[in-house]
């Protein structure tokens, strides 16, 4: 595919628009004469005043320059356009290529330097690498508004989703809200099975809606059995009542499947007040079930209880862990979906206990981080990773956080590793996309360090973070790994269908792997095979395990 044709096959090039700002008059021409063959929005400027007004008035996304015109130069015209829009590409053009114009362009951050004579080759490549950036933000944009309705929308129930109730919280003031649980909803799966549980679902969802809904109440879907009601403004005791009675009501009715009659019952967490509002009535609900009452509310003292037990508990076992060698990977298989073949192995942090019993990381990443563990945890599982794979055909990946990236200390470790196993390991670092990356720069220095040692880079839960495909243009990635939320059901939901095949879609045209994750059944597997992933991890293939034969 040729440059014109890749740019062609973008749906939003049609849409770029180009100024060019040239006094030779025959140069001018030729510029508007070429262009104009291929987008439809094309300006011509005589000089760095009238470049500047053109740019003001028609905004365009792509701006060749000469430097040296009458009025206002090329390089104060790029300089003026940056501060208005920086997003705006810039080639500039000139017969003078001195290093002192190279440097300026450098610092006003001009995206490409051409010198003259000009070789048509060259020009259209850097045009058509512009536009072709330019074409693909726009279409990113689209998508997100296209996927915003999607993302915000439980599949099952249609009810708004956990991601809704979040964006509803923080618009208002004094909110209040119970996560109601469906008491055993697993034994209902295990005994009727998952399209029973199913129904069960989607009928307490109409029935939940219908009795709230004229109350001025409203009805969220949050996890597998979770559901949240929500009002905007009310008092404890007056909302507590209302979730009481709403209970009773729910408890009551039954539920009828093939004439098996099915009756549920439910615990509930409840909290009022904007801060951390999720997490309060989550923390009510715990207690809630742990003392098997109907629903609590949420008391400081709670919080208190919680944050003493875990921590005095979970940092003990932890530090007890590094210092007896018990944090040790677990490894899960990345398989080929065209080939079936074992292509990488995904290394997993397992803490075990003086049985020599595996633990989940939920169970102490988030308590090694409070107690500045956690970079002793990613040093213990690189040394092993890399000790294992060392001079092995497989590709192995570590998970890394933010933190990880930008503390010299670690990263200076990673380095360190690359470069004592240059040429006998082949790495993959996991960066969660949930993880809010705030100093762009800096992560960026990281990954260019990473990849000039031979490492690779992926993203990791691609589909549950805050930003989605901005991670794809800001950072240099190699991998997705798709989220487990878009691909648990994908065999059956049109709507995890349609975002996996926008993020495949965007992936190939930015020559980024992908990789999903949680393919559980051979009818999953063979949904992300159809829409095009190129890998695939999960139970269908693999549990983690302790050791791997290499």
């Amino acid at each position: 595919m040729d440059l014109i044709e890749e740019l062609l096959d973008l749906e939003h090039y049609r849409s770029v628009k180009l100024l060019c700002v040239e006094d030779e008059v025959e140069v001018a021409e030729w510029f508007f004469r070429h262009f104009s063959k291929i987008i439809p929005e094309v300006y011509v400027a005589r000089d760095g005043l009238e470049g500047l007004e053109m740019f003001k008035r028609h905004l365009p996304d792509v701006v060749i320059t000469d430097i040296m015109m009458p009025s206002m130069n090329g390089l104060e015209l790029s300089k003026a356009i940056k501060k208005i829009s920086p997003k705006t590409k810039i080639i500039v053009v000139t017969a003078y290529g001195s290093s002192e114009y190279l440097t300026d362009a450098i610092e006003i951050g001009i995206d490409r330097f051409l010198t003259k004579p000009l070789s048509l080759e060259k020009l259209d490549k850097s045009f058509f690498s512009c536009a072709k950036a330019i074409a693909i933000e726009k279409e990113l944009v689209q998508k997100k508004e296209e996927l915003s309705h999607i993302e915000n929308i439980d599949a099952l129930t249609l009810l708004p989703n956990r991601k809704k109730l979040i964006e509803i919280i923080g618009l208002c003031d004094s909110p209040a809200l119970a996560i109601l649980n469906i008491d055993s909803f697993k034994e209902i799966n295990d005994f009727y099975g998952h399209t029973v549980g199913d129904v069960v679902l989607l009928e307490i969802a109409k029935k939940l809606t219908a009795m709230t809904i004229k109350d001025g109440y409203e009805v969220y879907k949050l996890s597998a059995d979770e559901y949240a009601v929500f009002k905007e403004s009310s008092c404890k005791n007056e909302f507590s009542a209302y979730i009481e009675t709403l209970i009773e009501r729910m408890e009551s009715e039954s539920f009828s499947y093939d004439e098996n009659e099915i009756m549920v019952s439910f615990s509930a967490g409840i909290a009022l007040g904007k801060t951390s509002l999720l997490a309060k009535a989550d923390m009510a609900l715990k207690e809630a079930r742990r003392a098997k009452k109907t629903y609590v509310v949420y008391e400081e003292s709670l919080k208190v209880m919680e944050i003493y037990s875990s921590n005095l508990t979970w940092s003990k076992k932890l530090r007890d862990a590094i210092k007896e060698n018990r944090i040790v990977p677990y490894f899960q298989p990345i398989v080929d979906n065209q080939t079936m073949e074992i292509k990488k192995y995904e290394c997993l942090a397992r803490m075990l206990d003086g049985l020599g019993n595996s633990i989940a990381p939920q169970y102490f990443l988030d308590i090694s981080k409070k107690n500045r563990l956690y970079p002793r945890i990613t040093k213990k599982m690189l040394d092993i990773a890399f000790d294992v794979f060392s001079n092995q055909q497989y590709e192995f990946s570590v998970n890394i956080c933010v933190e990880d990236m930008l503390d010299h200390a670690t990263s200076n470790y990673i380095y360190s590793k690359l470069k004592e196993y240059s040429g006998q390991a082949r790495v993959a670092f996991e960066i969660l996309e949930s993880d809010r990356i705030e100093e762009y720069g800096e992560v960026r220095d990281f990954i260019k360090t990473v990849k000039a040692l031979g490492g690779k880079i992926s993203i990791d839960d691609f589909g549950s973070g805050y930003s989605n495909f901005e991670h794809l243009l800001r950072l240099n990635v190699d991998y997705i790994k798709i989220d487990a939320s878009m691909i648990k059901h994908i065999d059956t939901d049109k709507n995890s269908q349609i975002i996996v095949d926008t993020i495949v879609g965007f992936a190939k045209k930015l020559d980024i792997k992908t990789i999903a994750e949680f393919v559980h059944s051979k009818s999953v597997f063979e949904k992300v095979k159809e829409l095009g992933v190129d890998m695939s991890q999960g139970y269908y293939f693999s549990a983690p395990i302790e050791s791997i034969e290499l």
